[in-house]
Order: C-alpha cells, then structure tokens, then sequence
C-alpha cells in the first residue's frame, strides 16, 4: 500500500481526528481536477480517473472521481474568489495544503467522521458564506464511498 494511500489527517486547528482519511489521494483528485480546467492539454481529467482507480479499485474509485467532479462544482459556484489549489505535477506542492484545500478537506472529513455540525462550518468558510448546504451535500456523498478503518 502506498503512503499516499495511508495518508492520515494529523490533528490540527480543526479538532477533527480521522485516522485512515485519504487526505492526499483526495486532494491528488481534486487537484488534477482543477488543472484540467486551468491546462486541458495535462488531461488531468484522465489522470485524476485513473488514479482514483488505482487507489479505490476500477468502481469505487470512478464513483470517488465523479462525486468529487460534482464536489469541485458546488465549490466553484458557491465561492466568489477563485479556488486557489497546489500544483499536482510539482512534489513540493503536494507537500503543502493551501488553507482553502483545507478547508474542502475538512468539509469531507467531518462528514467521513460523523461531524455533519463541523462539515457545515467549514463549507461555510470554503463557500464565503455563500450557501454551503449542496457544497456540504456533495461532500457528504464522498465521504460516503471512502472505506472507514477496520476495527481491532
């Protein structure tokens, strides 16, 4: 298994603890997402599939794919400001999470822990106040295909 696919969410300012989240293989998703609209010719729209797929398996992985697409959609309509997002093909960027990829983040994993309260603060942080409930909706349905850790 893949550290990327063993990426945690490491306690923070959000108080959400979520261990087994694939914070990195979805932010990779979201951001090769985002580069296919901004660069068309990286067809990160390909990319993002096939490394859904490669994490999830061929079906869960383009159910993943295709809930974060809706997901990205809410987002942009919700927000007045440009989604600003780390470059997927730049190591050092994937290092890195800008504070509102956080935010999208933290959305789908309070959703992912059972926080729906917390998920709707910080969509209404992602979305400016903007009317985050289809944001939240959207990422409700991601974090509902995403596995939860086996219990010892």
């Amino acid at each position: 298994m893949s550290q990327t696919r063993n990426a945690q969410i490491q306690p923070d300012r959000s108080g959400i603890l979520t261990t087994g989240f694939p914070k990195s293989a979805l932010l990779r998703v979201f951001r090769l997402q985002m580069q296919s609209i901004d660069v068309p010719a990286k067809h990160g729209w390909m990319r993002a599939l096939a490394y859904a797929q490669q994490v999830w398996g061929r079906p869960i992985g383009a159910q993943v794919f295709s809930e974060m697409a809706v997901l990205m959609d809410r987002v942009m309509t919700a927000r007045r400001s440009p989604m600003g997002y780390g470059n997927p093909d730049c190591e050092c960027c994937a290092n890195r999470i800008n504070p509102l990829e956080g935010y999208l983040l933290n959305v789908i994993a309070a959703q992912w822990a059972g926080k729906p309260a917390q998920a709707e603060g910080f969509a209404l942080f992602l979305s400016e106040a903007n009317g985050p409930d289809q944001l939240v909706k959207a990422a409700a349905r991601v974090a509902g295909l995403l596995p939860k850790p086996q219990a010892n």
